[in-house]
């Protein structure tokens, strides 16, 4: 785990918007507050999400929507670049009622969803045989994932893909 020191929910959202940055964007941030619950800000932009994060000290949870950066096949065979909006980051700081992170062994969780399978040689839609694709955006997932691992304090606790038994793991999908 990265001994980085994590000072606030938007230094933590700073940091994730860096590293996502080749990898996804955010398309829509939802944010929670031990003050005002669930859902105390929706929001498009980025920008917007930093400023109301730099303004509360008792943020317990970040939903963001993502538009995944990808390769993808145009009818015609040609490789182009493209967004998907099929992926999810929710981010979960556990803090004490006075706002603080508590300082327990896992006081912040990332859950990382990706309703797609760009990054999998096998596929589950009409076309098994996703193996092109997959050399394609294969490397983009492992190098997020390899980014953020290095750059922020988190460590990989499971990886739920029954689909994709023996195919992945924690730095993504065997694209080969």
């Amino acid at each position: 785990m990265n001994p980085l020191v994590v000072k606030s929910g938007s230094h933590l959202f700073e940091r994730l918007l860096v590293i996502l940055d080749t990898f996804a964007q955010p398309i829509r941030i939802e944010g929670s507050t031990l003050h005002d619950g669930e859902d105390a800000f929706v929001t498009k932009l980025s920008s917007h999400a930093m400023t109301w994060l730099k303004s509360r000290a008792d943020v317990t949870q970040l939903d963001i929507n993502l538009a995944l950066r990808c390769y993808d096949l145009t009818d015609s065979g040609e490789v182009v670049t493209a967004l998907l909006e099929d992926g999810h980051l929710t981010l979960f700081l556990s803090l004490t009622a006075n706002g603080h992170l508590r300082s327990d062994r896992n006081p912040i969780r990332l859950i990382i969803t990706l309703d797609c399978d760009i990054y999998a040689s096998l596929s589950w839609g009409a076309d098994r045989d996703n193996r092109f694709l997959a050399a394609h955006n294969g490397p983009l997932l492992h190098n997020f994932l390899v980014r953020l691992e290095r750059e922020l304090p988190v460590e990989l606790i499971a990886i739920e893909a029954p689909d994709y038994a023996n195919r992945v793991g924690r730095h993504g999908f065997d694209f080969t």
